[in-house]
């Protein structure tokens, strides 16, 4: 079973409302925090979470999303 971008997106959201979105596109793109932080540097911008946090968060998310796909 596959999960569409929307349903990851809407698990990370509920994980973390902040900065689940950064947490979705690390799952969906394969993007580690370290490119996510300096495409946002870029902008002139940063990311609302520490790196630690942000990987809990992100294997918080892969857990449950595992969970459902079994």
């Amino acid at each position: 079973m596959m999960i569409n971008k929307n349903e990851v997106l809407a698990k990370a959201i509920e994980i973390d409302p902040i900065a689940g979105e950064y947490i979705a596109l690390s799952v969906i793109d394969r993007v580690s925090f370290d490119m996510i932080e300096k495409k946002m540097a870029c902008k002139g911008e940063c990311i609302p979470i520490s790196r630690s946090n942000f990987y809990r968060r992100k294997r918080k998310l892969l857990h449950l999303l595992n969970k459902e796909t079994q």
